[in-house]
């Protein structure tokens, strides 16, 4: 269980790169951040990890005893954010949409 935590008012700006790691190595994460991050809609999504609001001891205290006491929902979570990494992030496949992005700027 990894922790990826972002400042409040940094969603829309930054996407913190760990995530990108963290699913490739089909692990959840707790995503500690406003509701409207990026990576909060990710783990919401695609049911890959827990949000919590920036500074809420209290809701990261819960989910981390949510996900000791669930070991099985953890896996399940784990396993989910494998396959994400596979369609949604796979290296050469977002390098390739990445270099058409740059081609269609400089036509």
């Amino acid at each position: 269980l990894h922790l990826i935590p972002l400042a409040p008012g940094a969603a829309g700006c930054l996407v913190p790169s760990k995530i990108y790691g963290i699913l490739a190595a089909g692990r959840p994460f707790i995503a500690m951040m406003e509701e409207n991050a990026e990576v909060a809609q990710i783990a919401r999504n695609a049911k890959v990890g827990f949000v919590v609001r920036p500074g809420n001891v209290e809701a990261l205290i819960d989910a981390i005893r949510e996900a000791v006491d669930s070991p099985e929902h953890l896996k399940q979570m784990g396993a989910r954010a494998r396959r994400l990494a596979e369609l949604r992030f796979d290296r050469i496949k977002v390098t390739s949409m990445f270099g058409s992005m740059l081609t269609g700027v400089t036509a």
